[in-house]
């Protein structure tokens, strides 16, 4: 049904002549009651009763005008908004993180978003590389910001690389091993060590480096995706926290952390993409997203 007739019929409906309603609409009255005729040929009924000189809408024709101006009110906003989704600055989006991502870029994304496009409806989310992809096959994620060397099916999926995080194991300052000078993994047994979810390679090279010390499936002993508990535990405790040292960073400067020497020890290297579905249409706003993104891990 064309907007285009619903505006003439609520013109008519208002004039309540065709001679008027022509003039409202800068129609002939021919043209204007070609389109009538259309409208009730579409609909299949009578939209006006015959026989009298004042136009009235027939019972068929009251329906319509209950409901016409509800509908072009609501095409008109369909308008507005569909404009506001390209310019950025409405819509729904959804984008899934790896633990370490979210923790030096979620927050960045959210003020951009307060602060430059606060009608954007948005929800973001935590978790493991594998599930975020699966969410982001199927749709419920626009983007995630991922463990690179996680991914292993790249078939449909754009993946842009972003700058590596040097990482490695942290403690608080007064730790005993802090007066160690190199420290290695034999070193860290006696004390729980703590991590987001490890990639498989980077699990393979902590397992070929602990050989026989202890198996490799009692390390680490805490794993969660929440890394302000990590730094709260880290101060608190002995705990051993290893971390892209981006993360750490204000414990780092401040002194209250330390690294641990990297010479006997693991170094981890962050790899993160940002990846999206290669097929599927992205709004505006999602190319500002990322590059919030893309600068904040390029800073950290």
């Amino acid at each position: 049904m064309e907007s285009r007739k619903l505006q003439h019929f609520l013109a008519v409906c208002e004039q309540g002549s065709m001679q008027r309603a022509a003039e409202h609409c800068h129609l002939t009255q021919s043209a204007l009651s070609r389109s009538l005729a259309a409208l009730a040929q579409e609909l299949g009924v009578p939209l006006f009763d015959g026989g009298k000189r004042r136009l009235q809408p027939s019972r068929f024709g009251l329906a319509l005008l209950a409901k016409a101006q509800r509908l072009l009110d609501e095409e008109r906003e369909l308008k507005r908004e569909l404009a506001l989704m390209n310019a950025g600055l409405a819509g729904d989006c959804a984008i899934g993180f790896s633990p370490t991502p979210a923790e030096l870029g979620m927050a960045h994304c959210l003020a951009w978003l307060a602060d430059q496009a606060p009608q954007v409806r948005a929800r973001m989310a935590v978790g493991r590389t594998d599930a975020l992809l699966e969410d982001l096959r199927r749709h419920v994620l626009d983007l995630a910001v991922v463990d690179a060397s996680a991914i292993r099916d790249t078939d449909g999926l754009s993946m842009e690389l972003l700058p590596p995080l040097e990482g490695g194991f942290v403690c608080r300052a007064q730790h005993p091993l802090s007066a160690l000078p190199r420290p290695s993994l034999a070193d860290l047994r006696p004390y729980a060590v703590a991590c987001s979810p490890l990639s498989e390679a980077f699990e393979r090279e902590i397992s070929q480096s602990l050989g026989k010390l202890q198996p490799s499936g009692h390390w680490p002993s805490l794993q969660a995706d929440n890394y302000q508990a990590f730094k709260s535990a880290t101060l608190a405790s002995d705990m051993v926290l290893l971390v892209a040292h981006a993360v750490v960073r204000a414990e780092l400067d401040d002194g209250r952390l330390i690294a641990l020497p990297r010479h006997a020890l693991p170094t981890p290297v962050g790899r993160y993409a940002l990846v999206r579905t290669t097929h599927r249409v992205q709004l505006p706003v999602m190319a500002s997203l990322c590059d919030v993104l893309r600068q904040r891990l390029a800073q950290a």
